[in-house]
């Protein structure tokens, strides 16, 4: 089950901003076969439900050399960018939000292979939270360092890293805590 940024909007009375054009609020799949890669175990392992079709694979017809994308188009300019951050930290400021995820949207479209793109940013960077699903006419690749949900059994976990720091009475402890933030 994969959940959009959105979703939040279903438990949390706020603003609904969620563009016609973006990819649904949740999606849901049953997926007879599929490849997982365990970064612990360096390993990548095959699953199947009904039809085991790993040797069924026609590698021969896979130009995995071939990537392009068309140009790239981003949805705001840099001036509106840091408005919305100089808003987001008023709010923040005045106690309306404790935390925002501020984002820019960039659309292109993508040719070739995308499996070399998630390869490559297995590389750049090994976050312990990396996918490649194929969505019919979609492809979402990403990395995160953070787990957003976990299903064990009945029990549901949340373990999501906030970028935020509460501001205190303590210009030491502010000061540590910006720090942090600015270099981990």
């Amino acid at each position: 089950m994969l959940f959009n940024y959105d979703a939040i909007r279903l438990w949390e009375k706020i603003p609904n901003s969620h563009d016609e054009n973006s990819s649904p609020i949740m999606e849901f799949g049953i997926y007879n076969d599929g490849i997982l890669y365990d970064n612990k175990q360096k390993k990548s392992f095959y699953f199947y439900y009904d039809t085991n079709r790993i040797n069924s694979l026609d590698y021969d017809n896979t130009d995995f050399d071939t990537f392009s994308l068309s140009e790239i188009k981003e949805n705001m300019d840099k001036e509106y960018f840091e408005k919305m951050v100089k808003k987001a930290k008023q709010y923040i400021h005045d106690g309306d939000i404790f935390q925002v995820v501020l984002s820019k949207k960039f659309n292109f479209n993508a040719s070739g292979d995308l499996l070399r793109v998630y390869k490559s940013l297995r590389q750049i960077n090994p976050s312990p939270y990396l996918y490649h699903i194929k969505l019919g006419n979609r492809t979402m690749i990403g990395s995160s360092p953070e787990m957003l949900l976990r299903v064990t059994g009945n029990t549901v976990e949340t373990f999501p890293i906030a970028g935020t720091r509460p501001i205190t009475n303590d210009e030491k402890k502010n000061e540590f805590m910006k720090e942090e933030l600015l270099h981990g």
